[in-house]
């Protein structure tokens, strides 16, 4: 896996425009880059997969749970570019990155919104906020263009729905079911380790492996698993991202 990473690692370091007249320069659109949206989920996964080789490589240890939070990013993103990749024509690709943009901007307008501003920073947060309501208004005639009458302002991504269609993507037999399950679970256990919930680390812990501590309390000691976590994730997300350059490729040459 390493030498395939760290291809793709000196990949998104020399981007290269798509070529005119392909598919993705077509699906592009005034105030709307799908080419600039897959490419950057793109850039995220692999830079996220690609540290998480160097720290392993670097550290020689598997830590519990840092790994599974690094690679959910991975995961995430891996996901979303092949979400708006396999669209199922122009429209679809368009709408899907509109969905993917509006939540963005608004979930930026939330976060700026949010924050205390002194009395000499205020006209700097508001200017901030103008432009953030500008592209949302720009991303509402593109969304009207598209015969979408949704309001951008509202627009979510569901992220469970997206890994669950993507998922799919590797369903073509019966024997190819545990791989979709499998894909489709670490979209939990990864955001399980992420926000530091507790099962994720009771759930690897046997009754043997439980000592008694100070005070009668009761202590594990936590290890990371290669077999079970960080192995299975590296694969899911390699898996996800071959699939994704694999149609960014035939969608950028003519």
């Amino acid at each position: 896996m390493t030498p395939v990473v760290r291809q793709w690692d000196q990949r998104i370091k020399n981007p290269m425009l798509p070529q005119p007249g392909s598919q993705l320069s077509q699906d592009n659109m005034e105030n709307l880059d799908v080419d600039g949206t897959i490419w950057y989920q793109l850039c995220v996964s692999v830079e996220h997969l690609n540290f998480a080789l160097d720290a392993m490589y670097k550290t020689r240890t598997v830590y519990p749970t840092a790994y599974m939070t690094v690679l959910r990013t991975a995961y995430l993103a891996s996901v979303n570019a092949l979400w708006i990749l396999s669209g199922t024509g122009r429209t679809d690709r368009r709408l899907r990155t509109l969905r993917f943009i509006a939540e963005d901007t608004r979930v930026h307008i939330q976060a700026v919104r949010e924050l205390e501003a002194s009395e000499e920073l205020k006209s700097a947060k508001q200017a901030q906020l103008n432009g953030l309501f500008k592209q949302q208004a720009d991303l509402q005639s593109v969304a009207k263009e598209l015969g979408s009458t949704e309001e951008v302002r509202n627009m979510k991504v569901n992220q469970t729905s997206n890994v669950a269609e993507v998922a799919e993507h590797f369903c073509n037999s019966d024997s190819s079911k545990d791989l979709t399950e499998a894909i489709r679970f670490i979209w939990r256990d990864g955001s399980a380790a992420a926000h530091g919930q507790y099962h994720f680390g009771l759930s690897r812990v046997k009754a043997h492996e439980i000592n008694q501590g100070e005070r009668g309390a009761r202590v594990a000691r936590l290890f990371g698993d290669f077999s079970r976590d960080v192995g299975p994730a590296f694969a899911g997300i390699r898996l996800i991202l071959e699939k994704s350059f694999e149609l960014y490729d035939v969608a950028c040459e003519l």
